[in-house]
């Protein structure tokens, strides 16, 4: 089954997909938590609470978000 690292660098590719088609960086905060809580209901939906899923996709969802940015800021300085 996957595991949430697995999903964190899922969201992160996804995200930057869209950054790279043109879809507004204002939106991929939102976004990224969006998928991440789709990604990780889709995958563990069977056994367990529905809301614990929601909140543990938002977080994968903002930490592949931050992980990207953060990655982007300390590497190429801007």
């Amino acid at each position: 089954m996957l595991d949430t690292a697995f999903l964190v660098a899922l969201v992160i590719a996804l995200v930057e997909v869209l950054k790279r088609v043109g879809v507004s960086s204002r939106w991929l905060p939102l976004i990224a938590m969006a998928l991440g809580v789709i990604l990780n209901v889709a995958v563990k939906f069977v056994g367990v609470e529905l809301w614990d899923l929601i909140l543990k996709g938002a977080a994968v969802g903002l930490a592949g978000s931050g992980l990207f940015d953060l990655g982007k800021i300390t590497i190429a300085g801007k």
